[in-house]
């Protein structure tokens, strides 16, 4: 897939204009954690995301992996960044499990 450009209503554009119709947005920082580009009120006083072991409580779908120190010393590196990618898809298939069928082919409708 080609890198995340933009949004437009409120979903990710690719480079390739392509606009992807998803529900939840993980964000794997990589190595440099730069917060600029996030244009909700999701940071702190220092601009570092508000979450919970990623999790962003204020915006519903909205995710972090890799973040320094998002769980422990090693969640920014490869040996550790595996447990914390654990924890986020796992809390996600629960919200998934517990939203009514009903919501969600409306959500998609």
């Amino acid at each position: 897939m080609p890198r995340v450009a933009g949004v437009r209503d409120g979903l990710p554009v690719l480079e390739d204009g392509r606009t992807l119709d998803v529900a939840n947005v993980i964000w794997c920082t990589g190595f440099r954690q730069d917060f600029s580009w996030i244009d909700l009120p999701i940071c702190d006083e220092k601009r570092a995301p508000k979450h919970r072991r990623g999790i962003v409580a204020d915006e519903p779908g909205l995710y972090f992996v890799g973040l320094k120190f998002q769980y422990a010393v090693s969640s920014d590196v490869i040996t550790g960044v595996g447990r914390d990618a654990e924890y986020v898809a796992k809390h996600i298939a629960a919200r998934e499990a517990s939203t009514p069928v009903k919501a969600r082919a409306e959500a998609v409708a």
